[in-house]
């Protein structure tokens, strides 16, 4: 055991330590042109959203927090989003495509991710699509399945996704996909539960 429990003068021992080894992965995001809602779903081994996007033509990078929108502009001359977070959706407005290859871990399941009282941007904090189904709200000190949630009016029954310049909500069979950004409106602070 460590530390070492009572030990005595002269007192031999030995330890065996056990190292887990957890693969990396690297997440690509391709940005297009205009506006990309986009999200991360590795605990980046450098979060600085800035090292990613040092020298790329983006202009401006977008995330929701709880009083509203929070911003960074590539001029400098506003910084609020410095870090990108597993779970978390951007909205970048880019004048070029680039591509961002953000190396992390798979985050440890199940992973919480918060919501709160109105709108979310948020992202799949997994690699594999997700049926909305299957995502359990904390919320109430109780755990509901995403679809009784929507029942019990603790968040929208729809979801939002950028697409073709705009936003609109998911289809009934649609499921979530790595990678992209979805508006989710929650009632009050609440948390999504990914397994």
């Amino acid at each position: 055991m460590w530390p070492i429990i009572r030990p005595k003068l002269g007192e031999n021992r030995s330890f065996q330590i056990e190292y887990v080894i957890i693969p990396g992965e690297v997440q690509v995001i391709n940005v297009t042109a205009g506006w990309n809602a986009v999200s991360v779903y590795l605990n980046p081994r450098d979060a600085s959203s800035q090292k990613y996007l040092k020298n790329k033509p983006y202009r401006t990078i977008f995330s929701v927090d709880r009083s509203g929108w929070d911003f960074s502009m590539k001029d400098g001359s506003i910084v609020n989003v410095t870090r990108f977070a597993a779970g978390e959706g951007y909205l970048i407005d880019s004048a070029g495509n680039f591509t961002m290859e953000i190396p992390g871990k798979p985050v440890d399941l199940p992973f919480r991710l918060d919501l709160h009282s109105g709108w979310n941007m948020i992202g799949l904090p997994v690699n594999k699509t997700v049926n909305l189904s299957s995502i359990i709200v904390n919320a109430e000190h109780k755990r509901y399945m995403y679809p009784e949630a929507v029942q019990k009016g603790l968040v929208s029954a729809f979801i939002w996704k950028y697409e073709d310049g705009g936003w609109t909500h998911l289809g009934e069979n649609e499921t979530l996909m790595p990678g992209r950004a979805y508006l989710v409106e929650a009632k009050s602070d609440a948390k999504m539960e990914f397994r």
